[in-house]
């Protein structure tokens, strides 16, 4: 380091060192630790400095002012530890005299600079901190000192690092970024903590302990009082030992008005989840399977009746199954209304009246004798009160009232046992294109456990580290009343990042008939249950051939496995307001490829044309097409996004990739940015984004871009990307039957004013119609696409009722490349082996005239269809169906300039994403992209036969595309009861609207909370009745949906500012498949 002390300085005594270091504050445990002399003699010379200005009448007799300035000129002749010896003897006389000064946090500031400099970390840590709280008070006051505030986080940061205290440096420089994230000493700072972090975690340091305490393995569930105030009760470690009651949740001040809107909000979404169950036949014919099985075994000695309990009725399905298997009275229960209106009209369609089955609109545990349940039943039906998580629907508690008050001694529980399997997993995002996104990561995360479900080519790799190992057994007929915990050796069979526990549970239902929810049922064809996911605190580096013990704890009521003692090599960011679908985003590695070359070609064009390339990506998410610019040579970036935590995760993956130099993150509606405070005064000149839902328009992208334009945007500026074509079929989406029953009237549950997210491959239909291109959008400004009602004319090549139309898009990014998320196979199922050849070319085959092969996207073309069908990929005639005359021609002649990729530090250079040019077979054979596609129900329902056409009424809306048949064609479709107006002013006004509408009040009543900042954070309430939620009956899945946006909503309430663009559904949209 070099210091030079000053030979003319006194040493002052020991006795005199205690004394000034007690006066300086720099004593205690705060005393710093030296390694070597040369800190010693520093420290000395410092100690010295002070006693000499300490006992000098001229400097103390000087104002605060005065002194800080001949501190200040002592550290600028390079006299570093005499000027910070001056400073704390500053303090000492402030603090001696109870004096201060409005511009005290400069002189913290520069004491931490000059501690800084000396390497004195715990000494500038200390002062940094000290500066900045004083600095926030003065911006407070007078919204001076704006610049000590930042620069204290940089201070900070580094300080933390020369302590090797990374993790903390990081949080350091983020905190900082969110105030500026201009400030390039905090961009870099970042990149650097980043840095040293990784480089920790590869020598095997930098490992967190998270030392866990539980309760011992056996204790006896009970419920709280009913005058228990529940403001007070703890839900820390979410497994309760005394549980809520649905009475005290629901009459509570505290939390009624939390659980009352949980509950109309699951009530509406329940039914149209109860089709996927009644659409899977593998997992329907097995439950039908133990129902029978249990009817036949207890009649079978004929003198006995076999009256049912069913405890969760769903669409009656189960308990029309028992009465014609021979049951003489079955009591269905449902505790959602819909299911119950559904199962009660489902059961009368199929000629099972009140004599025979009464449907009880209840709660299980709140059933009584006789009012509800005529005599004691002898089987009891609670296969649907299952979920992912087993316990956590309230299938215990259920069975444990109906077995105590309402069933006979010999009764039969359906099912009869539940074994419970773990495995250890990895659920991790790989490299994106050649980026390092692994920040992600430490954002997989949930308040309770996420369903596996049926993941496509595009989710994310859950990869098992470990054997299964069995963690409960559970016998139905004696459900427990104590929690349980023990301890599970896994034993690892390969090398990861252990982050997360798999578990599903094998069903014994009755004789021969079992279920299981494991990863092989999920392949052989079970489609509404599959493994659950719970993550762990953060990732566990394991080897071959460990062994890890893991916490399997449960309440009755729910789950949790966690290790004990942990040594984790990150750390789980527990956050409910980030979103899940990111991570899934992430997954897409296609789509990134595709913007990287779209960009590598706009910055070439740009920097011939403009010698520089600033862009703007506009909704970063995780910040990868920000990175993406820089990397292939735009000279700065800006990345924005609305949502802080989204922002945060940006900030960490632009350092770690080392751009931090040219890539600024930005907190910030789109739609409010300003020229000189968030972008340079010049604007930007490239425009990225990935703004779009599987309808396209759903995120707001038409506005968001219309107001970058005005507000940041060049003239010329490029947009990648530049324009979007939609096309359409029309389906038939409904259900007829179901094990054997009428179950169509549950259809109206399907209809909904809104596009639905599907999968289109994993979800029940018949195309009826060929596609049709149904609208373009151009994103670039220059041209505008129609903007008048447009009339398609649709094909049709199958009968059937059309009551849904399915649309997808082609994303063109510029004239070369192109994106889809067009479902496969969906030109061969709409009939295009019709096509014909025409004639040979001179010695070789000519492709028919309907279809012309290209490996990559060579531009659009009117009257043609890109995609991959049956004769590969390429370019596929369209069917004449738009009835207007008008027709665009581009033709653009696609760019062949390329620029050469920027020069990287060696530390920092990236493996370059490969052009599609280069590799066409790669680009052929590309997985599906994780947008999926939009379904819209119709209004009225029309029957079609092959060989006519059948006309759709498309209209622009700013976030939509409207689909109707033309008006007067056919049958107006049911829909949910909460859709129905009536009419006639809120005094006859349908019941089932004003719950909705109740709904909404609730919302505006907390928004109004949120802004007054003078309440508790709603997620307080949210963990409350998630702890409880098997005790309140409530489903986890939608409770954690819920959860996750009233999370969210509040956050952006607590943004400054914000457009009509930022939507709670842009940011809230649940994943097609786990990311």
């Amino acid at each position: 380091m070099g210091v030079q002390i000053p030979s003319n300085m006194p040493h002052p005594e020991h006795s005199r060192d205690v004394a000034v270091k007690a006066e300086s504050g720099w004593a205690g445990d705060g005393e710093p630790t030296f390694e070597n002399e040369e800190q010693e003699l520093v420290r000395r010379a410092i100690l010295a400095a002070q006693a000499q200005a300490a006992a000098d009448p001229l400097i103390m007799s000087l104002k605060l002012q005065d002194i800080n300035s001949r501190a200040a000129a002592a550290r600028k002749a390079g006299d570093t530890p005499r000027a910070l010896g001056i400073w704390l003897a500053l303090f000492a006389k402030a603090r001696a005299g109870n004096l201060t000064h409005p511009e005290m946090h400069t002189v913290h500031g520069n004491a931490s600079g000059a501690a800084l400099d000396l390497e004195l970390w715990d000494l500038a840590l200390e002062h940094a901190r000290r500066g900045r709280s004083l600095a926030e008070a003065s911006l407070r006051r007078n919204g001076k000192a704006s610049d000590a505030y930042i620069r204290s986080f940089a201070r900070e940061g580094r300080a933390l690092l020369g302590l090797g205290r990374s993790r903390e440096a990081v949080t350091a420089f983020e905190a900082g970024l969110r105030a500026d994230p201009l400030d390039p000493g905090l961009r870099a700072g970042l990149q650097s903590a980043q840095q040293r972090l990784a480089e920790e975690a590869l020598a095997g340091g930098g490992q967190v302990l998270k030392a866990l305490t539980y309760p011992e393995p056996k204790q006896r569930i009970a419920y709280h009082p009913a005058s228990a105030p529940l403001h007070r009760i703890k839900t820390d470690d979410m497994l309760p030992l005394r549980l809520l009651t649905p009475f005290q949740a629901e009459n509570d001040h505290a939390i009624k008005d939390t659980v009352n809107y949980v509950t109309v909000q699951t009530d509406i979404r329940m039914p149209r989840r109860h089709i996927k169950l009644l659409e899977d036949s593998y997992c329907l014919s097995r439950l039908q399977a133990g129902v029978r099985s249990a009817v036949e075994a207890i009649s079978a000695g004929g003198e006995r009746d076999v009256r049912v309990i069913d405890l969760a009725a769903g669409a009656g399905v189960l308990a029309a199954t028992a009465l014609a298997a021979g049951a003489r009275h079955v009591t269905a229960v449902e505790r959602w209304l819909y299911l119950a209106l559904t199962a009660k009209e489902i059961l009368d369609a199929n000629g099972f009246h009140e004599d025979r089955v009464r449907v009880v609109y209840k709660r299980p545990t709140d059933l009584q004798l006789v009012k509800d349940v005529p005599v004691c039943a002898n089987l009891i039906l609670a296969p649907l009160l299952l979920d992912e998580g087993l316990l956590s629907s309230g299938l215990i508690p259920s069975v444990q009232h109906v077995l105590s008050t309402l069933a006979t001694a010999d009764a039969l529980v359906l099912p009869a046992s539940a074994t419970v399997w773990v495995q250890a997993v990895e659920v991790a995002t790989g490299r994106v294109a050649g980026l390092n996104m692994q920040a992600a990561d430490a954002r997989r995360w949930a308040p309770a456990y996420l369903a596996e479900g049926r993941r496509g080519e595009a989710g994310a790799a859950v990869r098992a580290l470990s054997r299964p190992r069995e963690a409960w057994h559970f016998d139905l007929a004696a459900p427990p009343t104590h929690t349980a915990a023990q301890t599970l050796d896994l034993e690892f069979e390969g090398p990861g990042r252990w982050n997360a526990v798999r578990f599903w549970f094998d069903l014994r239902l009755h004789g021969d008939a079992t279920l299981s929810t494991g990863p092989d049922a999920a392949a052989a064809g079970l489609r509404c249950l599959g493994p659950g996911l719970q993550y762990l605190q953060g990732a566990i580096e394991v080897l071959q051939g460990d062994t890890h013990p893991l916490l399997a704890t449960h309440n009755t009521v729910r789950m949790r496995f966690d290790v004990e003692d942990a040594a984790y090599a990150a750390t789980a960011r527990r956050d409910a307001a980030f979103p899940p679908r990111h991570l899934a985003m992430l997954a897409d590695g296609g789509k990134y490829e595709a913007y990287a070359r779209a960009l590598r070609r706009a910055a070439a064009r740009l920097a011939a044309r403009d010698g520089e390339v600033h862009a703007l990506d506009a909704g970063t998410g995780a910040g990868a097409l920000a990175i993406l610019a820089a990397k292939v040579g735009a000279t700065s970036v800006v990345a924005v996004d609305l949502h802080e935590p989204l922002a945060d995760l940006a900030r960490q993956t632009v350092a770690a990739n080392c751009v931090s130099d040219r890539v600024s993150v930005v907190h910030r509606d789109i739609a409010c940015l300003q020229r000189g405070r968030d972008v340079r005064a010049l604007g930007v000149n490239l425009v990225v984004a990935d703004l779009f839902d599987a309808g396209l328009l759903g995120d707001g992208v038409q506005y968001l871009l219309d107001m970058a334009r005005k507000r940041v945007m060049q003239p010329g500026a490029i947009t990648v990307p530049a324009a979007a074509t939609v096309y359409c079929i029309g389906i038939e989406a409904c259900i007829a039957s179901a094990g054997g029953f009428d179950v169509s009237l549950i259809n109206k549950y399907r209809w909904d004013d809104a596009p639905q997210n599907i999968r289109l491959s994993d979800f029940p239909h018949r195309v009826l119609t060929r596609p049709a291109k149904a609208a373009e959008f151009f994103f670039d400004g220059e041209k505008r696409g129609r903007v008048r009602d447009t009339m398609l004319k649709l094909e049709v090549v199958a009968p059937g009722n059309m009551n849904a139309i399915v649309y997808w898009f082609d994303l063109h990014l510029d004239d070369v490349e192109t994106l889809s998320n067009a479902p496969p196979g969906v030109l061969d199922k709409a009939g295009s082996e019709s096509v014909q050849p025409t004639e040979p070319r001179s010695g070789e085959d000519q492709p028919p005239s309907d279809f012309e092969p290209a490996p990559t996207f060579q531009g659009r073309r009117p009257g043609w269809i890109y995609g991959t069908a049956k004769m590969g990929t390429g370019y596929y005639r369209e069917r004449d169906s738009v009835a207007t005359t008008e027709e665009r021609d581009d033709g653009g002649a696609a760019s062949s300039s390329q620029a050469a990729d920027p020069a990287e530090s060696r530390a920092c250079a990236e493996a370059a994403p490969k052009d599609a040019a280069a590799d066409p077979e790669a680009s052929a054979a590309e997985p599906p992209h994780y947008w999926g596609q939009a379904m819209q129900t119709l209004d009225f329902c029309v029957a079609v036969r092959p060989g006519k056409t059948v006309s759709v009424v498309v209209r622009r809306e700013p976030s939509r595309l409207n689909f109707a048949l033309r008006q007067g064609v056919g049958e107006e479709v049911a829909r949910p009861p909460w859709k129905e107006q009536w009419g006639g002013g809120a005094s006859v006004e349908n019941p089932h609207v004003q719950r909705v509408h109740y709904c909404e009040l609730l919302v505006r009543d907390f928004l109004m909370r949120v802004k007054s900042r003078r309440f508790p954070p709603i997620e307080e309430d949210m963990r409350m009745v998630l702890a409880h939620c098997g005790s309140l009956i409530l489903d986890t899945a939608a409770l954690q949906q819920v959860y996750h946006e009233l999370v969210v909503l509040e956050k952006i309430n607590q943004t400054p500012e914000f457009s009509p663009g930022a939507t709670l559904e842009a940011i809230t949209r649940p994943a097609l498949e786990l990311g």
